[in-house]
C-alpha cells in the first residue's frame, strides 16, 4: 500500500536532512502528501543556567530562550521546505510542535493519520541521545505506522 500521507520529523541535522529528501522523493513518486514537523524540546528539559553572559546580554534585550528556539524552529523548517522543493514537492505542511520530541511526533502523526513516518537516524548527537535516549527508536516503538530512519 502506497503511503498518503508522509510526516518528517526535522531538525537540521544532516541526518534530518537526508530524512527530507528521501520523504521527498518518496511523497513525488506516490503522490503523498508531506509534512515537515519541527518538535521544540519542553524548555525544562533545557534550561540555561542564569548566569551565562550571553543569556543574561540576551535577556536583558527581552529576548526570551523561547523565542530563540521558536526562530530556530522557523529556520529548519524553512531550509527543510526548500530542500523537498528541490525534489519536487511544492506544497509541504509545515508545523511547529513544543514537547518531549519521540512523544509530540508520535501525537501528530495520529493526529493527521499520517501512513509513515521519516526522521534521521541521529539528530542531537551523542550527548543528547545519552540524556534523553534515541528518538528514532522511540519513535519506532510507539508509532501506529510504518517508520523509516535515514542515515
Amino acid at each position: 500500500m502506497s503511503p498518503r500521507t508522509i510526516l518528517v520529523a526535522v531538525d537540521g541535522s544532516e541526518h534530518s536532512n537526508k530524512a527530507v529528501e528521501f520523504a521527498a522523493d518518496l511523497a513525488t513518486h506516490e503522490d503523498a502528501d508531506l509534512v515537515l514537523l519541527h518538535v521544540v524540546p519542553d524548555p525544562s528539559i533545557y534550561a540555561v543556567p542564569t548566569g551565562l553572559e550571553e543569556y543574561t546580554r540576551l535577556e536583558k534585550a527581552h529576548i526570551t530562550q523561547h523565542d530563540l528556539m521558536m526562530s530556530a524552529a522557523g529556520r529548519i523548517l524553512d531550509d527543510a521546505a526548500h530542500r523537498a522543493e528541490k525534489h519536487g514537492i511544492y506544497t509541504a505542511t509545515t508545523r511547529v510542535e513544543i514537547g518531549q520530541p519521540a512523544t509530540k511526533i508520535v501525537d501528530v502523526a495520529e493526529e493527521i493519520e499520517a501512513d509513515m513516518i521519516v526522521l534521521g537516524s541521529r539528530g542531537l548527537g551523542n550527548i543528547g541521545s545519552l540524556l534523553l535516549g534515541s528518538t528514532s527508536q522511540k519513535v519506532t516503538h510507539l508509532a501506529p505506522c510504518t517508520v523509516v530512519t535515514v542515515r
